[in-house]
């Protein structure tokens, strides 16, 4: 029988890729875009600070899967 993976209390990866973290910077930066694109039509005003929101989790997501180990990722 397989031993269960330890967890660690402190965390090796930079700020920046936690989730709370990515998620917030999502937010932000779609809130941002959201204000820059106030003066176009309603659907664009919509649809491009969505696409930045999530383009901006899904990049930070790739880094973190990108420098994470195979043990981390099985936690």
């Amino acid at each position: 029988m397989e031993q269960p993976i330890a967890r660690t209390r402190g965390s090796d990866r930079p700020w920046f890729f936690r989730t709370s973290v990515r998620i917030t910077a999502a937010v932000v930066t779609a809130v941002v875009a959201y204000v820059l694109t106030r003066g176009l039509s309603d659907e664009l005003n919509l649809l491009i600070p969505y696409d930045v929101g999530v383009a901006v989790y899904l990049a930070l997501f790739c880094l973190l899967m990108e420098r994470t180990s195979s043990e981390r990722a099985a936690e």
